[in-house]
């Protein structure tokens, strides 16, 4: 039991730790320079610059929970996999398709140029984005194994990360007393690309025999570093190194950000954007493949008086293993394909109070979509700015992985501002300790997101 609460552990760590986004609890935060990432219509309150550390997220998702993996039992906690869990009860936590994912946003240059009536950005990124995708007939056959007539649909299991660079150009301004319109246009300059996917697998038992016959594919877009080969086709991979082409990109793509903030009456203003508008193409310089069967009808008809027969039936086996594993290059060369990116819209509204002015209270709703991870978001909050160098919000609200919550914070010390937000989850906690420091972590599903940066602010301030 030991065994199997590890591999579980060490299986759950693997993915997690394999979506960037703003944190949410942004919008609501007075003096935050980057708030133009959640709407580009929305200009930060004075000119500013930060190099490298300016503004630094990360983002980190599961709709898989420790419940879903883990029962209590008279015995103690125990995995699903054990025999005293029930395939139902078991199996009932598990979604047809399982997602794991982070994200990360390297910051390395942001400049803001605020006017009375306009603000100009530029940015240039780095962002990273690691999925995985499990479906569940893979907790299956892992509880269950093999009965008589009972087969397993493994496709669709999915692990994917990738890398890319941004140049982000943005650019607000008013338009009357009432209205501002902002968009950023972003070219995208792709790093590194690996895709790698089980297209087709099926496990069969037929009581007399047990067979696999699958498919599996892997994309590589990454110029700088080259793959050997054997000399029948199949990839080397302990033959890996640079290449010349180190310089070259592995992918170009453009994205646009739309936004408008609108003042319906004093003090009150809707807010509402659509986030990556665009496609990166990727230039997949490695392509491969592989497929076949296996099938094990057991010793029953080979005669096994004789360790020679038995070795060569399971070395056919191991054979048969073997070259399913092996992936082979398909001889296409590089294969372009244009890729949308994870699209992300906002509808948010603020109210600073009319009496206790220091006060705004607002709300938010965020929608994301992108092939292997779908979410939504919606919480209300409130702000409290005493003096013009600090704020500070809190916000509560319910999502696709259960109720939620934020927190948020900037400070001006003489000419730096720095800031830090994060939201979470709110569900049912858990304790464990780790080298000896107690860390509670997330029951059910669950969504992260940090931001955290330093930037120099110079200039005039441009607040109602």
């Amino acid at each position: 039991m030991k065994k199997s609460i590890s591999t579980v552990i060490s299986l759950f760590a693997f993915v997690c730790a394999l979506s960037a986004q703003n944190a949410q609890s942004s919008f609501f935060l007075d003096n935050y320079a980057f708030n133009y990432r959640i709407n580009p219509a929305i200009m930060s309150e004075k000119s500013f610059l930060g190099i490298a550390i300016g503004n630094t997220s990360m983002d980190l998702s599961s709709s898989l929970g420790v419940n879903s993996m883990f029962f209590p039992t008279e015995n103690g906690l125990v995995t699903g996999f054990n025999k005293s869990v029930s395939s139902e009860k078991f199996l009932s936590g598990i979604k047809d398709i399982n997602t794991l994912g982070t994200s990360e946003c390297l910051n390395l240059l942001a400049i803001g140029v605020r006017s009375e009536k306009s603000m100009f950005n530029l940015e240039i990124n780095v962002n990273t984005d690691v999925s995985a995708s499990i479906p569940r007939d893979y907790f299956a056959f892992l509880k269950n194994g093999f009965d008589e007539n009972t087969s397993y649909n493994l496709a669709n299991l999915h692990v994917g990360g990738k890398g890319y660079a941004e140049i982000a150009l943005g650019y607000a301004r008013n338009f009357g007393e009432k209205l501002t319109v902002g968009i950023r246009a972003k070219g995208l300059v792709g790093l590194a690309n690996v895709d790698m996917a089980i297209d087709r697998a099926e496990f069969v038992s037929s009581g007399q025999s047990i067979s696999l016959d699958a498919g599996i594919r892997a994309r590589i877009a990454a110029p700088a570093i080259e793959i050997g080969t054997t000399p029948e086709g199949k990839l080397d991979f302990t033959n890996a190194g640079l290449s010349d082409d180190y310089l070259q990109p592995a992918g170009l793509g453009l994205a646009f950000d739309l936004g408008a903030t609108y003042e319906i009456i004093d003090d009150l203003t809707l807010s509402a954007s659509v986030m990556n508008i665009g496609a990166l193409k990727w230039n997949y310089g490695l392509n491969a493949t592989s497929s076949g069967s296996i099938v094990y009808s057991g010793f029953g008809g080979v005669d096994v008086s004789g360790a020679a027969n038995a070795q060569d039936e399971l070395k056919k086996i191991g054979d048969q293993a073997a070259e399913l594993i092996n992936l082979k290059e398909t001889g296409e060369g590089v294969v372009s394909e244009l890729q949308t990116l994870p699209i992300t819209a906002n509808i948010g509204a603020r109210w600073k109070l009319p009496v206790v002015r220091f006060i705004s209270v607002g709300a938010l709703a965020t929608v994301h979509s992108e092939k292997y991870s779908k979410w939504f978001d919606v919480r209300a909050g409130a702000t409290i700015t005493p003096i013009k160098w600090l704020s500070a919000s809190a916000n509560i609200g319910t999502g696709t992985f259960g109720p939620v919550c934020g927190f948020a914070a900037s400070v001006n010390l003489l000419c730096f501002n720095i800031f830090a937000s994060v939201d979470g989850i709110i569900g049912p906690q858990a304790q464990g300790t780790f080298e000896g420091v107690t860390i509670a972590y997330p029951v059910g599903p669950f969504r992260y997101t940090a931001n955290l940066g330093i930037n120099i602010q110079f200039g005039k301030r441009y607040r109602k």
